[in-house]
C-alpha cells in the first residue's frame, strides 16, 4: 500500500510540473512577442490615448510578475521531483 502511495505522489508532482512547465512556455512565448516601445510611436501617431499609453504596460508588467510566479511554482514542482532521486 505504501508503495502505491508513492508511486501515486510522484506522478502526481510530475504531471504538476508538466502543467506548469507548459503554461510557462505559452507566456514566455507570449512575452516575447510583447513590445513596449511600440507604445511609445503608437502614442506619438495618435493611434492611443495618454491613458492607454499608461495602463497598457502595467498590463505587462503584471504577465511579468505572473511569469515569475509561476517559473517559482514550477522551480518548487522540480524539487518536489528531485527529492525522489536522494
Amino acid at each position: 500500500m505504501v508503495r502505491f502511495s508513492y508511486r501515486q505522489e510522484v506522478k502526481q508532482n510530475y504531471e504538476q510540473y508538466q502543467a506548469l512547465q507548459s503554461a510557462l512556455n505559452e507566456y514566455q512565448e507570449l512575452l516575447s512577442k510583447s513590445d513596449i516601445g511600440v507604445l511609445e510611436e503608437a502614442l506619438w501617431f495618435g493611434e492611443i490615448s495618454a491613458v492607454e499609453y499608461f495602463m497598457k504596460p502595467s498590463y505587462y508588467y503584471k504577465a511579468c510578475d505572473n511569469f515569475l510566479e509561476l517559473k517559482a511554482a514550477s522551480q518548487q514542482a522540480a524539487v518536489q521531483l528531485l527529492k525522489y532521486t536522494l
